[in-house]
């Protein structure tokens, strides 16, 4: 009887605790997509005019997964522009939960949920999240490396493979994926072959034929249309010597330092991270240079370096695609800056609590910024209400 009694108790903290999480992040993500500015910007209500319907999204298909889900919410949601931003909250809700497993595969499940919720109240990721426009889906990149994670630590890795083939296929109309899919085979296609090969023939022949079926329609107009073609190799149009490297300054210039005014984005020249962010990513970046034989520590070395030129050649102004290594990161830096100061104090409670409570405090601070610079600074900025004029 009492030990039925513990496990009920410990399942109703678990209950809790993801249900508060979950509360947090829908009231976060949902709430007030509408409300906060005054319309639409140019990108959105652009984005939305070019997908009226099933067969503009057929003949555009670039961003088919993004534009098919937006516009069957619109059909069913009333409130065009809070239907058109609820898809890139979903987006953002599954992208977070993929961002999770990751950093609780890493880290352990409290660093992760620490990790993930600072990435849900960083100003850049509510930027992404909250507008009706696909940037929020170059953060799905990371969705089937989480699945080739699971996959490994499953005793029946069948269906999660071929979860893993349709999330890429799927991923296939992003502009840029298409370059971290090659990439990511040149490092880990001898062990995802291993894994194909050991897979039972049920799973192997539905996700093979899954992952053609979805392509399927991206080829062939990318053989009939050679701007599709393009869009999705990165070559339409090519930008400049000249231009690609102004775009790369800027992205690294926005990491830290300073970004590039655009009211649609950001607050003035607001960067990426705060103060205490960027802190966090320096001693994160030694944490991962010194275990840098470890596969997340390449993961996320490489995921960063090819997000940065990504962002650069296409120039994505949001940044989207370099939120989460950045966040994974800043999250290591966390870890390793607890762990060095339990190191130096490791038989002195007094002193550990004083860590632990001057970590908190600055984790409070950078999260009350980034959730007033995105919630109370940049709705009421002139240069947002004039750029959020346009009606759905």
């Amino acid at each position: 009887m009492k030990r039925f009694d513990f496990d009920l108790r410990d399942v109703w903290h678990i209950v809790f605790g993801y249900g508060t999480v979950a509360v947090l992040v829908c009231s976060v993500l949902f709430l007030q997509l509408s409300g906060i500015v005054p319309g639409l910007s140019q990108p959105e209500a652009s984005f939305k005019q070019q997908h009226l319907s099933i067969a503009d999204i057929a003949e555009s298909t670039v961003q088919a997964p993004y534009a098919f889900t937006q516009l069957i919410i619109r059909k069913i949601l009333p409130n065009t522009i809070y239907a058109m931003r609820f898809t890139s909250a979903l987006f953002a809700a599954v992208i977070l939960i993929a961002y999770f497993y990751l950093l609780k595969s890493w880290f352990g499940q409290r660093v992760a949920l620490l990790g993930s919720l600072l990435m849900l109240i960083s100003s850049t990721f509510l930027h992404s999240a909250r507008l009706a426009i696909p940037d929020v889906v170059y953060g799905a990149f990371i969705i089937p490396f989480v699945l080739f994670i699971i996959m490994q630590n499953s005793r029946r890795p069948g269906g999660w493979f071929v979860l893993l083939c349709v999330s890429a296929a799927t991923l296939m109309y992003v502009p840029g994926f298409l370059v971290i899919f090659i990439a990511a085979l040149a490092w880990k296609g001898k062990s995802l072959l291993s894994e194909f090969q050991e897979l039972p023939l049920i799973s192997q022949v539905v996700a093979t034929a899954l992952f053609f079926l979805i392509t399927l329609p991206l080829l062939w107009q990318g053989v009939q249309n050679t701007a599709v073609a393009q869009s999705i190799l990165g070559i339409n149009p090519v930008p400049g010597l000249g231009l690609f490297v102004h775009r790369l300054l800027d992205t690294l210039l926005a990491i830290g330092i300073r970004g590039p005014q655009d009211p649609v984005f950001r607050v003035g020249h607001v960067p990426i991270l705060d103060i205490f962010s960027s802190a966090m990513v320096v001693i994160g970046l030694y944490g991962y240079v010194k275990h840098f034989g470890l596969d997340r520590s390449k993961f996320v070395f490489g995921y960063l370096l090819v997000g940065i030129v990504l962002t650069a050649w296409y120039g994505i102004s949001s940044y989207s695609l370099l939120l989460l290594p950045l966040y994974a990161i800043m999250t290591a830096g966390i870890v390793t800056m607890i762990e060095k100061w339990f190191s130096v104090f490791p038989k002195n409670p007094i002193a550990k609590y004083i860590g632990v409570f001057v970590m908190a405090l600055a984790v409070s601070s950078s999260v009350l910024y980034n959730f007033s610079s995105y919630f109370v600074a940049w709705p009421n900025t002139p240069e947002t209400r004039q750029a959020f004029r346009l009606k759905p």
